[in-house]
Order: C-alpha cells, then structure tokens, then sequence
C-alpha cells in the first residue's frame, strides 16, 4: 500500500515529550498532506491521503492518550462518508488547537533566573554602566540608557518572566538605536544577556511538563513501538550550576 503521508525516523525521535510530542506530529502530519494533494488535479480523488492522514493522526491520538481523539474509531472500508471525514477534520484541529494552549498556559511565565546567571548579568551590566559614563552621549541619552539597566537589574531581584525581561531588552535596543555608535559592543552584550534568558525559559519548560495534569503528560512506558511512533527519547541529565566561584568573565559579549 503506497504511503501518503511520510514521516522520517529522524522527525520522529526529534518529536517534544508529552502531549506536546502530538501536536508536533499532528503538525507534520497535516504539512505532508498538504505537500501530497498540491499535486492533485481538481478532479482527481483525495480521499486515499486524506484517509491517510486520519488514520496516523488517530493512531498518535490513541497513542498519546490525547482527550477525546483517543476515543474516536475509525477504519478504512469501501463506504466512504464525506460529511464524516470532514467532522473528524474538525474535530482534529478543535482538540489540537485546545492542547496548544494549554501548553502555551503551563509554561507561561515560568523563566527564572538562577543565582550565576544573575550574578553573571549584574556584572556586565555594570560594566555597561561604566561605558555609558565614558562615552560622549548627550546626558538626556545617558539617562534613558540608565534607567534601562536599572530595568533589568529591578527584574533579576524577583523571579524573572521571558516575556518581561525581553521588553525591557528590546526597549534598551531601541534606546541604543537611537542614540550615537559611541558605545560600540552594547548590542552584543544585550544579545547575550537574552540568550542566557532563553535558556533559563527552555528549563522552565521543562519543568512544567513535569508539574502538568495527568492528561498532559507523557506516558513513559516501554511501548512506544506499538503506535509507530520511536523510541523512548534519551534523558539528558542537566548539569547544576555551582553556588559559588562563578566565572563572571570580563570578555563581552559573554
């Protein structure tokens, strides 16, 4: 039987854990079938793909324990309903659309940044502080440019959110895009600064899919074969930072 839709065994080991792992194949699934009937003629019949496509996406559904589209049945026979396949379409996209949120909501605002990654910041941005002094911008620039790290610095004394910290970051790009190339190497230095933030936000993620319900978790047994869908991903374990003689580096960008 000729396969519709392809999915590698690489884009298979590289699919998220959890329900997030779903979303992702139902995501790849949907672009081979478009790719697939881009081909087709307007006369010609889709509905082979299309079953396809139902028949992997369902199977991942029931794999996954996804809510509700675990429950649905359906087989591939002579009687085509048209109506019937379009609500499955509906219904796949409905319950998809409901986990991305969801995992949207779980790791929301879940960024926080350690003790070393702090202690790493406050140093530069001290270091920016001082460049700022030397530099020859006019005084009402200098302020703005203060009064941002001020900004960053107020952020790292609580418990940071990506989505806060990256305003203040992009609104200190803007301060520096208006001013003068006096200070030459302080677009480098924020951009470092974001990254150390998106990696603090990638092991909050983590994290929450530790804490989500049930349902949104993965179920982490030894049958991934059964449903077609790769191995048990490889744990990588995270190397803690140590608390104390923290390389704070005094080469920017960091």
């Amino acid at each position: 039987m000729y396969e519709y839709i392809k999915i590698t065994d690489a884009e298979l080991d590289a699919l998220p854990p959890g329900l997030a792992g779903f979303v992702a194949y139902e995501a790849l699934c949907r672009d081979r079938l478009r790719d697939c009937l881009r081909d087709y003629g307007q006369n010609d019949d889709e509905t082979e793909p299309r079953q396809s496509y139902l028949t992997k996406v369902l199977s991942a559904a029931e794999h996954y324990h996804v809510p509700v589209l675990e429950e649905v049945e359906f087989e591939i026979n002579g009687n085509y309903d048209g109506n019937y396949e379009r609500r499955l379409f509906q219904m796949i996209e409905k319950e998809t659309n409901k986990l991305r949120f969801q995992t949207i909501s779980a790791r929301k605002g879940t960024a926080v940044i350690e003790t070393p990654q702090a202690l790493k910041i406050e140093h530069h941005i001290s270091q920016l502080r001082v460049r700022i002094t030397e530099s020859e911008l006019e005084d009402r620039i200098k302020s703005k440019l203060y009064r941002k790290l001020d900004e960053i610095l107020s952020i790292l004394k609580g418990k940071p959110t990506l989505q806060a910290t990256m305003l203040v970051i992009a609104s200190f790009f803007t301060a520096i895009n208006q001013a003068e190339a006096a200070i030459i190497r302080l677009p480098e230095t924020m951009s470092a600064i974001a990254e150390i933030f998106g990696h603090a936000q990638e092991e909050a993620e983590t994290k929450a899919l530790e804490h989500m319900p049930q349902k949104l978790i993965e179920d982490q047994t030894e049958d991934r074969y059964d449903a077609g869908l790769s191995t048990k991903p490889k744990q990588t374990p995270r190397k803690s930072a140590p608390r104390e003689s923290y390389d704070l580096n005094d080469d920017i960008p960091f």
